[in-house]
């Protein structure tokens, strides 16, 4: 037993000492090639197939959330077109129901709304020929008036403004228009004697600081006053949000 362990270590020391000479490196080349090589290309092909399958299924994701984003876009663009026919099919019933025409007879320059939080900001101004004054509409609906003015800005009174006060027509009676302080509109300067009903139209007379006629204002709503009051008042009801206005038009 004792030869055995000594024979081995005998050649452990040839091999050791063969070794450090250079006389194992053929050997030790054909190891490597027939072995080391073979596993190293077996791992960086995994490694390759794993990069490739991430960017793939990054990719994937990718482009899910782009079509989802542009499903939903393309969701509230039909939801703007069906309320965009919607108003217009409301404006042809308005005309039938006035026998007036919906077009307005000034010249009309279109803006964008850059801010519609209190008041209406629109990007043109008095580079634009844009006057303090100038009537804004949409469709056929009274958005409001200008009151400020700089060159590339127009600031827009609404009618729900506590400044603001139209002169208004309900068929034949006249009144005023008269915006809230909690940005609602009161249809005032109505006469006891006269006879208002509700949904009937509220137009501008085309008076006073509103010089465009037949512009839809909204309809009247609920009663605000009583028979001891000097004048009837009545709620009018807007027939849009202002502030999800995007694009008006001007009256110049």
């Amino acid at each position: 037993m004792q030869r055995k362990i000594f024979i081995l270590i005998g050649i452990s020391v040839f091999i050791l000492i063969l070794d450090r000479m250079g006389l194992l490196n053929p050997i030790k080349n054909v190891a490597e090639r027939a072995v080391v090589m073979p596993v190293s290309y077996v791992t960086t092909g995994v490694l390759n197939g794993l990069e490739n399958n991430f960017r793939i299924l990054t990719f994937w994701k990718s482009g899910e959330l782009r079509i989802k984003n542009l499903e939903e876009r393309n969701r509230e663009l039909e939801g703007l077109k069906a309320k965009n026919l919607e108003l217009q099919t409301e404006i042809e019933l308005l005309k039938k129901q006035l026998n007036v025409s919906s077009e307005v007879s000034y010249t009309k320059l279109s803006a964008n709304v850059i801010d519609g939080a209190q008041e209406l900001v629109l990007d043109v101004g008095d580079n634009n020929k844009i006057k303090v004054g100038t009537v804004v509409f949409y469709l056929n609906y009274y958005i409001g008036r200008v009151y400020k003015v700089t060159p590339n800005r127009s600031f827009v009174e609404l009618p729900t403004n506590s400044r603001s006060q139209i002169p208004v027509k309900i068929g034949t009676v006249r009144g005023t228009a008269v915006g809230q302080y909690n940005n609602s509109i009161i249809l005032d300067k109505i006469g006891q004697e006269e006879s208002i009903l509700p949904d009937d139209l509220v137009l501008t007379t085309g008076d006073g600081d509103v010089p465009v006629a037949n512009l839809y204002i909204g309809k009247v709503g609920a009663v605000k006053s009583s028979q001891s009051d000097l004048f009837k008042k009545f709620e009018i009801i807007p027939p849009i949000d202002y502030k999800k206005l995007d694009k008006v038009f001007l009256a110049i």
